[in-house]
């Protein structure tokens, strides 16, 4: 997800770039940096609810065939839906993304003074603006590697627990749950009701 914002964040930071003269106008016109951010706020909202619906749309299919491929040892396997939690969690992370990633580049991208910008043919990026742009896109090379590693990592203790000898031979094994019942087996410092 933070992948995805960074790579977001740099997309709209550059169209914000794109859109100087255009909002030098604006502002000449008479609109606020209040209303421009407002503006950038909902179609940033917009990219946001729609990649938060294709997500969740993409995981409730990914999901089961995940389950039907994977080994049924393994632990807690049957407990893997997609629950409430999970759907708040994304909608507020989207949310945080959207006020981040669409606040952002209108602050950095607000002309201070408009009438240069309204009179120059062609615009230059400034330095500060190009070099947050090679920050952002420096974050998603490490965080794409960090994420490949991390995913290697897994795979491969995934890999080497379901081949690990337990030191014994785990066939034919019988076990059973015991529930005593009576006062004799109460757990320290309970009383009988």
């Amino acid at each position: 997800m933070l992948l995805t914002a960074a790579n977001l964040g740099t997309l709209l930071l550059e169209r914000q770039i794109g859109r100087r003269r255009e909002a030098a106008l604006r502002t000449a016109l008479g609109a606020s940096h209040a209303r421009l951010a407002r503006e950038a706020i909902v179609e940033s909202s917009m990219l946001a609810v729609g990649g938060a619906i294709a997500g969740l749309a993409a995981a409730r299919v990914a999901l089961p065939a995940l389950v039907s491929i994977l080994p049924p040892e393994m632990p807690r396997l049957g407990e893997a839906t997609i629950d409430p939690v999970l759907i708040t969690t994304v909608l507020v992370v989207s949310a945080v993304t959207v006020l981040i990633v669409a606040v952002t580049p209108s602050l950095i991208a607000a002309p201070a003074s408009v009438q240069p910008l309204l009179r120059e043919v062609s615009h230059t990026d400034s330095r500060g603006t190009r070099r947050l742009l090679d920050l952002l896109v420096v974050s998603q090379l490490a965080l794409a590697l960090v994420l490949g590693l991390g995913a290697a990592l897994m795979a491969q203790s995934l890999w080497a627990l379901q081949h690990v000898n337990p030191g014994f031979d785990p066939e034919h094994v019988l076990t059973a749950r015991l529930q005593p019942a009576g006062p004799r087996y109460l757990a320290p410092g309970r009383v009988l009701a």
